[in-house]
């Protein structure tokens, strides 16, 4: 008899965030051998189900994360911001009233919540102690919550929450019976809770995908000129294009072949505008695009661009999106220990720029002479998985299954 797979996560197919990615290239790996349920959120639809492929997906009303009005917003965030863990609580109710109500999640043998939301985590441990105690939990982190500065924006804030963070980081390593973890926080994870190291197992990003779609049709670019794409969200004091803007500004002015384009969406993005109005031909801001578009747009580019956090702390997902289609990547870091620099200096063909003003005139002849040279260059996507092979989905499909199948790690 099958068994039966949750997993819980934010916002689902086909509209995506970073995570629910994930999940769905994992999911698409499990789902012929296992009956799989996705429990998602849809911020502009209704509650409703249906099947995806091979799956089915449950989606569940959260329009008060968009239509609140700005007093909602300000009174649900004080309350959040005064609490002792900074989660949004009607996120939490939300899955676990489906938990009650839904006789088809009354016998999940393994639930899977995808972080973030991290809500999703607490949820399954809800589901697991009041619901159904036979269910295994697999928490599938992919961001730390005590370090993660979305939450508490406030520093002194976020100093005064950091102990009860690791708290909570402390109990869910103790009440889940795996934790799969993304590489570039395993280390958090043994630093402080190194008491249930047994537990923990330590992944990549399962975004590595050979696609076979052509995507010759893409209207955004100009073939004469060298086009080079960064393609995601900016956000204030967190994924900033300001540095990258100033360096590109002096390419531009050196190379007029040279065309950066940007296909962004986030707080961070405004700035761009100012570079687009002195340079309409050569800096132009694309705006947001659907999941269809942003494949053709890497496919079709000439040269992608990486922007780290400022901390460096974060990996970023997209590096290994921008791997699959074998193109050339110049990564733009703050810090010296940016956890990105480990993976792309195992790619073949990468230029890593540290921001450093001092460094703006280097740097723009460093970049150019990269994007002149490489420009026309593209990896095959056997030699990139070969290099990458824990990035492929169906490598972390099999550590799900063999936690399933293996009697010594399922109670």
């Amino acid at each position: 008899m099958k068994k039966n797979l949750l997993f819980i996560t934010g916002e689902y197919f086909p509209t995506h965030s970073a995570v629910s990615n994930c999940v769905e290239n994992v999911v698409l790996e499990l789902e012929n051998e296992f009956n799989v349920i996705v429990l998602c959120l849809t911020i502009d639809g209704e509650t409703s189900t249906e099947t995806y492929n091979n799956h089915i997906v449950i989606r569940l009303k959260a329009s008060f994360l968009k239509n609140e009005n700005i007093f909602m917003k300000v009174v649900r965030n004080f309350k959040r911001l005064f609490s002792r863990f900074s989660l949004e609580n009607k996120i939490i109710k939300i899955f676990y009233n489906e938990f009650v109500n839904n006789e088809s999640l009354q016998n999940i043998d393994v639930i899977i919540p995808a972080a973030m939301p991290y809500e999703t985590i607490v949820a399954a441990l809800r589901y697991k102690q009041i619901i159904n105690d036979k269910c295994t939990v697999i928490p599938y982190i992919f961001d730390q919550f005590s370090e993660n500065d979305n939450f508490n924006r406030i520093k002194i804030i976020k100093k005064i929450k950091y102990k009860y963070h690791l708290e909570l980081e402390k109990e869910i390593a103790q009440s889940s019976n795996y934790l799969m973890m993304m590489n570039s926080i395993y280390d958090h994870y043994v630093k402080y809770f190194g008491s249930y190291l047994e537990k923990y197992i330590s992944l990549e990003h399962p975004l590595l995908l050979k696609n076979i779609n052509n995507f010759d049709n893409i209207e955004f670019f100009n073939d004469r000129k060298i086009q080079v794409s960064y393609v995601g969200g900016l956000y204030k004091n967190y994924v900033v294009p300001t540095y990258l803007l100033k360096v590109f500004e002096k390419v531009v002015q050196m190379n007029n072949e040279v065309c950066m384009n940007f296909f962004v969406f986030g707080n961070g993005a405004k700035e761009i505008d100012i570079y687009s109005r002195r340079y309409p031909e050569n800096i132009i801001n694309h705006g947001k695009k659907n999941k269809d578009e942003v494949e053709g747009i890497r496919r079709n580019s000439n040269i992608l661009i990486s922007i780290s956090e400022n901390k460096g702390i974060q990996m970023s997902s997209k590096i290994f999106e921008y791997m699959s289609a074998g193109k050339p990547i110049i990564h733009f870091y703050k810090v010296e220990k940016d956890i990105n620099l480990k993976i792309l200096k195992k790619y073949p063909n990468c230029l890593l720029v540290r921001e450093d003003e001092k460094l703006l005139e280097d740097n723009k002849v460093a970049i150019n002479d990269f994007v002149t040279r490489n420009s026309n260059m593209v990896l095959e996507f056997e030699q990139v998985s070969h290099i990458f092979k824990e990035a492929l989905p169906s490598s972390t499909a099999e550590v799900i299954k063999q936690i399933i199948i293996d009697t010594k790690k399922v109670e």
